[in-house]
């Protein structure tokens, strides 16, 4: 019983040494499969605020989900 008690610790000492690697390398991100292949997903925000008033907006992306709302607010 003592051996198996000794493995036990020892793999979960294992454990959380790779788990703060893991976090300390910025390791927990979103997953999707694409294919069948797991990918990275990737999240851009960018909000921009200014007070001149405009008409148009042009937006060049490959692939966005671009959300314009219109306001009394700039």
């Amino acid at each position: 019983m003592k051996r198996i008690f000794k493995i036990g610790v020892i793999v979960l000492i294992l454990g959380v040494i790779l788990l703060g690697i893991g976090f300390f390398n910025s390791g927990n991100k979103a997953i999707y499969f694409e294919n069948n292949r797991p990918a990275i997903f990737h999240s851009h925000t960018k909000t921009i605020s200014t007070n001149k008033a405009f008409e148009r907006i042009d937006i060049s992306a490959l692939t966005a989900n671009v959300i314009v709302r219109e306001g009394k607010k700039y």
